[in-house]
């Protein structure tokens, strides 16, 4: 009676197994019909058939032989299949949730990006240098962050910093002043397009080594060229405030400013940069030398039969005007 109530169990895990594996099939193969190529309908169409032939082989082998040894022949092996690919979806959703959200930063930072370069510059810094008649008032509104009601930092208040960078007032200087500003914000844009503040971590010397030779290379020698000079120096120091968050003032600080406080930067940046070329085009130049050495391929006995058929032109009688 026992064995009977277990013949009757296993067969009705048997018949559950199949049908649930068979009608999940037929359903995923109907939901997505619509959406499948002729080829990807054909491989669907294999993998019935496989699964039909499964079944067929897993009926055989229980009647015939033991439950025990169709589930450890068959059934076994597509569940852990399946196990695996439920895996492998699970990590796929992950990877996905993430590159979601990296692309989401990505776009936003390109828009803010956008939505900055047609604020910040197209119509803060460019209509005041249109416009002369403004200043005062992009001097009163601009001021503020600095802790003043009026005017931007004194000579005194500038001197109190300590710097080491002279001072150069607002007045008399507003064009240059705004125009400054615009490369300030232009740098920021580039930097948040790039996330070069992820890709080089402040207090990290070899991301600060590799400023000078990654692709950005070129950038972060704009940068510095920039914030190196006392105009553009003053502009910062006083515009620091309005952009990003004080993370990104550290990291200009750290990559931009602080490297060319040495006298020596520039000239050791020029050696540096040439030292490179020049290492990089002694392998195209060796490269060129072994092409040279290549014999040239013998020419072909048509061309050069064709050669001698325009030579044998040019000699013939000499063109005459009668």
């Amino acid at each position: 009676m026992k064995i009977i109530n277990e013949t009757k169990l296993s067969n009705m895990y048997t018949r559950n197994f199949l049908y649930i594996l068979f009608t999940g099939t037929f359903v995923l193969f109907y939901i997505y019909y619509e959406h499948f190529t002729v080829t990807s309908s054909i491989v669907i169409l294999l993998v019935i058939l496989f699964i039909g032939w499964i079944i067929k082989q897993y009926i055989f082998y229980t009647r015939k032989y033991k439950e025990s040894l169709a589930y450890s022949l068959l059934r076994f092996p597509i569940e852990m299949t399946a196990t695996i690919f439920t895996l492998f979806a699970i990590a796929k959703i992950a990877y996905d949730t993430l590159e979601s959200k990296r692309q989401i930063d990505r776009l936003e930072a390109q828009n803010l990006s956008n939505y900055t370069h047609t604020t910040v510059i197209d119509n803060w810094e460019t209509k005041a240098m249109e416009y002369p008649e403004l200043n005062p008032l992009y001097e009163s509104v601009f001021c503020k962050q600095l802790g003043n009601t009026a005017t931007f930092l004194t000579k005194t208040q500038w001197e109190s910093l300590g710097l080491n960078i002279p001072y150069i007032p607002f007045e008399g200087n507003e064009n240059k002043y705004h125009y400054a500003a615009i490369n300030i914000q232009s740098m920021v844009n580039i930097v948040r397009m790039h996330a070069l503040v992820e890709k080089f971590k402040v207090n990290n010397n070899e991301d600060l080594k590799k400023s000078t030779s990654s692709k950005f290379a070129g950038w972060f020698t704009v940068f510095r060229m920039w914030l190196s000079t006392p105009l553009c120096r003053n502009v910062w120091e006083q515009y620091k405030y309005r952009h990003v968050n004080p993370e990104f003032s550290a990291w200009v600080e750290y990559f931009v400013i602080q490297p060319v406080e040495n006298p020596e930067y520039w000239l050791n940046h020029r050696t540096n940069w040439d030292n490179e070329a020049q290492d990089i085009l002694k392998t195209y130049k060796n490269n060129s030398e072994n092409l040279n050495n290549i014999s040239q391929p013998q020419k072909k006995v048509e061309e050069s039969r064709q050669i001698d058929g325009f030579s044998s032109i040019y000699n013939s009688a000499p063109y005459s005007s009668q």
